[in-house]
C-alpha cells in the first residue's frame, strides 16, 4: 500500500514503544532498521500508520515476531 507509512514496535513490560518507520516500494519491497538492545523485548511488531507515524498502534499489527 502507498497511502501510508509503515511503523516499528517494540514491546516490553506491557508497553509499545515506537522504533523505525519506513516505506514499501510498488514491487513490495522494503526495509526497517531494528535497534539493538532488543534483550528484554518481548516483541516486535509491525503497522501501516499515517504518513509521519504514529506515538501509539492506530491499527492491527500486520507483522509480529515473538522474541
Amino acid at each position: 500500500r502507498t497511502d501510508g507509512i509503515y511503523e516499528v514496535w517494540i514491546a516490553r513490560d506491557g508497553q509499545v514503544i515506537p522504533s523505525t518507520l519506513f516505506q514499501v516500494h510498488r514491487n513490495g519491497s522494503g526495509a526497517a532498521a531494528i535497534p539493538e538492545g532488543l534483550e528484554d523485548a518481548d516483541q516486535v511488531m509491525v503497522t501501516l500508520e499515517p504518513r509521519g507515524g504514529s506515538s501509539k498502534p492506530t491499527r492491527a499489527p500486520l507483522i509480529v515476531t515473538k522474541l
